[in-house]
């Protein structure tokens, strides 16, 4: 039974975190959500963040434009699975507190930022 009072995610963030059922009828889809953020990362590095567009993505995949946004309703919900796959997992706790855990973490993500940005 479904928790009524538990609010529902955004579909790119179930996306994202396997939480959207697969359909189950029709072709195979050609492209996925890690495949698009991954096209979209490359021309980030290679061309800045600016240059990040739905048509630059689906020339780079060789599809329709339209067809990305079966995965990504906007350029913000890529933007955001961009920066999820960017940070990846957070770091282990080993025994640390928890100021120490979230100064490592925030250490983490600043170095990502830097060598990122």
């Amino acid at each position: 039974m479904a928790d009524s009072t538990r609010p529902e995610l955004p579909g790119v963030l179930a996306r994202m975190w396997g939480r959207e059922p697969a359909p189950r009828r029709g072709p195979k889809p050609s492209l996925d959500l890690a495949r698009i953020t991954k096209a979209a990362t490359e021309i980030a590095d290679a061309a800045g963040l600016a240059a990040v567009s739905m048509n630059n993505i689906a020339s780079r995949l060789g599809v329709a434009p339209m067809s990305l946004y079966r995965y990504v309703g906007s350029k913000d919900e890529l933007l955001l699975a961009m920066l999820d796959a960017a940070a990846g997992e957070p770091p282990s706790p080993d025994g640390l507190s928890r100021r120490e855990y979230l100064a490592r973490w925030a250490r983490a993500n600043v170095d990502l930022f830097v060598a990122r940005p």
